[in-house]
């Protein structure tokens, strides 16, 4: 869906927290949004849920900690509609493993709540506010989970013969009896795609795995408790400089990381970075660059939606170093990223688009 058209229709979304300061808040936000969104507020999900048997919004966001019905009840009642919904949570422990449940079961996104002069805020500015409604759309409307009982396909992501950054056919097996070491790298809108499709992965010994989320460090750990009560197997957060043992999972703590630095090939030791990032994109990228400084060749990169146009110049480091990349989902078929250089036409002085194939 595109709202950069000066005719575009407004978003219309549908808010139910029990915060009275809140609604306020987003009713500011939308007064000052040139009518890119407006917002209906209320104050419990029974109320929303009344008012959407009736009327159908483009997007919901919903309150975690709400009395009577709870965020996560709200969202399995109103998961059948398709529509995304975005939760609102606490940054507390208990928040934390409410938020991971939502995420898993299909919400779009989660937003952190703060408390300021007494009063709960969304603790983010409106122009951020913005982009994570806006990508929470189109993860909705261009990439929709696989359904629990559909067939999880993995392509492996290569490039082609004029020099595109392409996904091939499905490969045989995600999960190679021989070594290697796994990475995802998942932002929250695929949660529970990321645990549906490695709750697949067999229990061989020879591949350990990191979960790279970009979540604050409290999400890290529900996130790691998520995961094994859904993949019965253990999972913890990874400690900086431990080393990760064959058939060891780890979530990557807060929003950190990872560099393979020391240690064998078949336990490398793993030093955490600093991952912070504005943009998803970037946080790929600059992922992409640490796994460089090792010997990648032994390493696949899962992914679960389609990266942006902005990484395929790491992608194509990271794959002609020897490393894997995989991508899963329904979306997967159509990756297709077109390199272009500038090139200057003899005599117009302008610049143009032009193939260049990889050496």
């Amino acid at each position: 869906m595109d709202w950069s058209g000066g005719n575009r229709k407004a978003l219309r979304i549908f808010l139910a927290d029990r915060a009275e300061s809140v609604g306020e808040q987003v009713r500011d936000w939308a007064r000052s949004s040139n009518g890119w969104f407006s917002v209906e507020a209320f104050r419990s999900s029974h109320q929303l849920l009344r008012r959407f048997a009736c009327e159908r919004p483009d997007l919901v966001l919903l309150d975690l900690t709400m009395e009577g019905m709870d965020g996560l009840t709200a969202l399995r009642a109103l998961a059948p509609s398709g529509v995304p919904a975005v939760m609102l949570s606490e940054p507390t422990a208990e928040g934390a493993r409410a938020a991971m449940e939502a995420l898993i079961g299909g919400a779009s996104d989660c937003l952190l709540k703060t408390r300021m002069r007494g009063h709960e805020r969304i603790a983010l500015a409106p122009r951020e506010f913005t982009r994570r409604l806006s990508r929470a759309m189109v993860a909705s409307d261009g990439t929709p989970p696989c359904g629990r009982g559909e067939r999880q396909i993995w392509r492996t992501v290569e490039i082609d013969d004029r020099g595109q950054v392409v996904a091939g056919r499905p490969t045989a097996d995600p999960f190679p009896r021989r070594f290697w070491v796994g990475l995802t790298f998942v932002p929250p809108r695929c949660l529970g795609r990321m645990v549906r499709s490695l709750a697949e992965a067999p229990e061989r010994p020879l591949g350990g795995m990191l979960l790279e989320t970009g979540l604050p460090p409290r999400f890290s750990r529900a996130l790691a408790e998520a995961a094994t009560r859904h993949w019965n197997r253990a999972v913890l957060e990874m400690r900086d400089g431990e080393v990760l043992r064959p058939g060891q999972w780890r979530v990557v703590p807060g929003s950190h990381l990872v560099r393979l630095s020391g240690g064998t090939r078949q336990s490398p030791r793993v030093a955490l970075a600093p991952g912070r990032h504005p943009r998803e994109n970037d946080g790929l990228v600059r992922q992409i660059e640490l796994l460089l400084d090792a010997s990648p060749d032994h390493v696949r990169l899962y992914l679960f939606e389609q990266p942006d146009p902005g990484s395929r110049e790491a992608l194509e480091r990271l794959i002609a170093a020897g490393g894997t990349v995989l991508l899963q989902g329904r979306g997967a078929s159509v990756l297709r990223f077109e390199r272009r250089e500038e090139a200057v036409h003899e005599g117009e002085g302008h610049a143009c688009g032009s193939h260049r194939r990889v050496a």
